[in-house]
């Protein structure tokens, strides 16, 4: 017995053969009808749970490394997640990103999220726990990057992540689904103006000048870049 099944998210379907007249027979020669006998609870109840399409959210392999960017530094990737939509197709009704860090709303801003290189969200503000509620489709695996513009005032390290729970999930004719598991960390991204050390050149040494003398060396000093 085979059937289409649409729809119907987390019901319990059963077909069953309740009585002998629910099947007829006839013989093959003489197509007199054929008493039906229906024996056994393998022959009579079947159940199934209909199941519909979940979400799992991991880091992807291009999760950047912790990283040291200046004050007024744009479209940093602070987080990569892989998003696996394995029975079927899910739309994404909404979600919450979890930023860490000194004074969030007023050192990040701009968080634009890119499914596969596409904008899905944003760009938008950023506090604590930043809510996107553009909807989008994934279908099977996809890649999901999170970008910011960190501005003049940030200083210290931030980071970002985004739960599986911390979704809403649908199918594509709108039922509600349950399962969206794990979890994906971006590391931390430290900002901070650099140091620039200037010190006297010591091979230099005093000297004598005589009147007249067109640009002469009068000092020597040795500067170190940022580390």
């Amino acid at each position: 017995v085979q059937a289409d099944v649409e729809g119907g998210n987390d019901d319990n379907v059963e077909l069953t053969l309740d009585e002998s007249t629910d099947l007829k027979a006839v013989g093959t020669e003489n197509e007199f009808n054929v008493n039906v006998t229906i024996t056994g609870a393998d022959a009579d109840d079947f159940q199934h749970n209909i199941t519909g399409g979940d979400l799992t959210v991991d880091e992807h392999e291009d999760n950047p490394d912790s990283e040291s960017y200046a004050p007024e530094t744009e479209d940093v990737l602070m987080l990569a997640a892989e998003l696996d939509a394995a029975d079927e197709t899910v739309v994404v009704t909404d979600m919450y990103f979890t930023f860490t860090g000194t004074a969030i709303a007023s050192s990040i801003e701009n968080l634009t999220v890119k499914l596969d290189g596409k904008t899905v969200c944003g760009p938008m503000d950023v506090v604590t726990s930043t809510h996107c509620d553009e909807e989008f489709e994934v279908d099977g695996t996809q890649k999901l990057e999170v970008f910011v513009d960190f501005t003049e005032t940030a200083s210290g390290d931030y980071t970002v992540s985004l739960a599986g729970p911390d979704m809403s999930i649908e199918n594509l004719d709108g039922d509600s689904l349950d399962d969206h598991t794990g979890t994906a960390n971006g590391e931390e991204v430290n900002i901070s103006n650099g140091s620039l050390i200037v010190s006297k050149d010591t091979k230099y040494t005093d000297k004598t000048i005589t009147p007249g003398a067109s640009k002469y060396k009068i000092g020597s000093y040795t500067i170190k870049t940022p580390v």
